[in-house]
């Protein structure tokens, strides 16, 4: 299984930000669209950050209301770190436990093709799994008869 597998049955639209983006327009972006993290970007559409729910919390755990008067900039992730629509589940779940995130934006031959999640990932190994299992019962049940 691959992540254009995700993409396929979740869809490639992506939502982003640029850094200068207020916090308060961040969280309503991610309430509206039901989103964990947003890519941010550069005027050319390429990903220079992430900014995520956990950024947020982590801010308004340290600064409280002060956080609503920053900026993407001020609380996005600075390392990018991207997939490519041909790598493997495998890859992808490894590199996301390895950098302890749960958002991954996915490139494509012209930018970003996407955005993935633990919970995309989740739901395309719990829907293989299924089809893995049925098709064995179908195996069995043909031996059996």
């Amino acid at each position: 299984m691959r992540v254009f597998n995700i993409l396929n049955t979740k869809g490639r639209d992506i939502v982003c930000v640029d850094r200068t983006t207020g916090i308060r327009e961040v969280a309503n972006i991610l309430a509206e669209y039901k989103i964990g993290a947003l890519p941010v970007v550069d005027s050319s559409g390429e990903p220079i950050g992430v900014i995520s729910e956990r950024d947020i919390i982590h801010a308004i755990a340290n600064d409280g209301t002060e956080t609503c008067s920053k900026t993407t900039e001020d609380l996005m992730t600075h390392v990018v770190v991207t997939c490519n629509a041909d790598d493997s589940i495998a890859e992808i779940v490894e590199l996301m436990k390895k950098n302890n995130f749960r958002h991954l934006p996915v490139r494509g031959k012209e930018g970003l093709a996407g955005m993935i999640s633990m919970r995309d990932v989740a739901t395309i190994r719990l829907l293989e799994l299924e089809m893995e299992n049925e098709t064995l019962r179908d195996l069995l049940a043909a031996d059996a008869a």
